[in-house]
């Protein structure tokens, strides 16, 4: 009984390290891929690094900055009417 259960835990000690070998060669992967630093690429034509290149650039995302004033209200200006008078015309006589 001592054998299968050793079997079993062997496959799984060999599954784990396989899979936490998958992932951390898809992680050095894509860390290669979108290395923001491409001076070690100098040394080599990598084919991951210009294909990715091509895509994004490589430099760093930098924030949007506004200008820090403060915000001024509007003020509306008023509506100014001139006041038509309806007793002065150009040929009446002039208002007293």
């Amino acid at each position: 009984m001592l054998k299968p259960m050793l079997h079993r835990s062997r496959l799984s000690i060999v599954a784990l390290l396989t899979m936490a070998l998958v992932l951390w060669f898809n992680v050095a992967v894509i860390d290669h891929q979108f290395d923001a630093h491409p001076e070690h690429h100098w040394q080599h034509d990598c084919q991951l690094f210009a294909g990715v290149n091509h895509g994004l650039p490589s430099t760093q995302w930098r924030l949007p900055q506004w200008p820090q004033t403060p915000p001024q209200s509007q003020v509306a200006q008023p509506i100014q009417r001139t006041l038509l008078l309806h007793s002065y015309f150009a040929r009446s006589p002039p208002a007293a």
